[in-house]
């Protein structure tokens, strides 16, 4: 029994959504926003909720309508995001005059509501269109797959030759490899699609414009691609595009890897690529899908090794110079040491009394004065406090024509007087000299006390 429902601002009077208890509805929707729901028995668990919606107004490409279910909730408009459990968007973007929604089995269970939104977007016109209910126990295909048009697999529309989208409703041209097709007059949209026979990784698109010269200025047309969808059908904005803007001869090349394109057992077929062109005027349009030739795949696998190899060895050289550069400034802050300020001051007796005796030439390498070169019975040979032998007469000379710069003769490394007193072991007839004549200094202050 066909029931009439006319969706207007009374129709919520006493505030309750409407029951859909039967399997057709006529509706008249004159508000933009109109819901309806269902509650889902037990015997419905193992079956498929078909929902379809056919339009008598407006027709097709000018239906600007949403319809969504959402399970145990009202959909709702979040800025432009939707929250609901299913919607057609494929019906919407499309501006079909079909729409449905196909609800699984054992998605639910019973007592749930499901919640039918039907929403019009941003028209004020009145929206007829007879609503279905389906409770079936197999996989539906949307609107049949156009009656003909293609055939039913499990839920999927495997469409017939120059035929496309979810339900088959549209007509597509169909682009063969490596054959060009040329003089193609488009004006609105048009749909192309490309099926591979075997398996291929890359394809080079080429696509070519063709204006008028008396065409005005601002003419552009859009170009989208996408791979065989089963949720959307065709190419919209979502999807990657390109812009041609008016000129006597505009042609792009795009180059596509299908490599995920698989084939499809249940369609017993590849899947497509699908494009979808627009244009506002009338446009002349050539086409042509070539394989990128072994040459160019040789080429770029010899560049990318070439463009690594060059990188590589720029990187080792710059970490040798860099290297390099740090040996050197290393070697020349050692070399350019110098003494801090010291308040000792250097003496032949100071060295005398603080550098350590060599007492075991055995130990040393080299048992000889590292200056004059020579044993020199008549003096000790004495250390630095960078274990090298002197001669303290032979250093005290060397050092004090050094500029103040106070560096071992042997390994540059700064002889800090403050150091070797504070090291170094004094002899106790200076000790005994040096105590005497601190308490002296001690007397002598205080005497200037009083």
């Amino acid at each position: 029994m066909l029931a009439i429902i006319n969706v207007d601002v009374d129709f919520m009077e006493d505030g309750e959504l409407f029951e859909l208890e039967e399997s057709e509805y006529l509706i008249t929707q004159n508000i933009n926003n109109a819901t309806f729901y269902l509650i889902v028995s037990t015997y419905d668990i193992p079956r498929y909720i078909f929902l379809e919606i056919q339009f008598s107004y407006p027709k097709d490409r000018d239906v600007n309508f949403l319809t969504a279910v959402g399970r145990n909730q009202i959909t709702k408009l979040e800025n432009t995001k939707i929250i609901t459990t299913y919607a057609d968007f494929n019906g919407f973007y499309l501006k079909k005059d079909y729409h449905n929604i196909v609800i699984p089995p054992n998605s639910f269970k019973s007592g749930d509501k499901f919640f039918l939104t039907n929403l019009i977007r941003n028209d004020r016109r009145s929206y007829q269109y007879n609503l279905k209910i389906k409770k079936i126990p197999y996989q539906p295909c949307p609107n049949n797959c156009s009656s003909g048009s293609g055939k039913c697999v499990n839920g999927i529309c495997a469409c017939n030759q120059n035929m496309i989208d979810l339900d088959c409703s549209k007509q597509a041209i169909a682009l063969k490899f490596e054959e060009k097709i040329e003089n193609v007059t488009i004006l609105g949209t048009q749909y192309f699609y490309f099926e591979q026979t075997t398996q291929l990784e890359k394809i080079q698109f080429e696509f070519g414009l063709q204006f008028n010269q008396q065409e005005e200025e601002g003419n552009q047309v859009m170009l989208y691609y996408m791979f065989e969808d089963y949720k959307l059908g065709v190419p919209t904005q979502l999807y990657r595009n390109f812009t041609l803007q008016n000129t006597l001869m505009s042609t792009i090349p795009i180059i596509i890897d299908i490599s995920s394109l698989n084939y499809n057992a249940n369609l017993m077929r590849f899947d497509r690529l699908i494009f979808q062109l627009v244009s506002e005027k009338e446009v002349t349009c050539n086409f042509e899908i070539v394989s990128l030739s072994s040459d160019d795949s040789d080429n770029q696998v010899i560049s990318i090794i070439i463009y690594v190899t060059i990188s590589i060895a720029s990187f080792i050289f710059i970490m040798i110079i860099t290297m390099i550069i740090v040996k050197c400034k290393n070697r020349r802050q050692r070399n350019q040491q110098v003494i801090p300020e010291q308040e000792i001051k250097l003496s032949l007796e100071f060295l005398e009394q603080y550098m350590k005796l060599v007492k075991l030439k055995k130990s040393l390498n080299n048992q000889q004065c590292s200056i004059c070169l020579s044993e020199n019975q008549d003096q000790e040979l004495r250390l630095t406090l960078c274990k090298h032998a002197f001669h303290c007469y032979c250093l005290y000379n060397w050092l004090n024509k050094s500029d103040g710069r106070f560096l071992c003769p042997n390994c540059r490394q700064v002889i800090d007087l403050e150091k070797m007193k504070r090291s170094g072991k004094q002899n106790p007839k200076i000790e005994k000299y040096q105590q005497n004549y601190s308490q002296s200094e001690i007397n002598l202050n205080n005497s200037q006390d009083y």
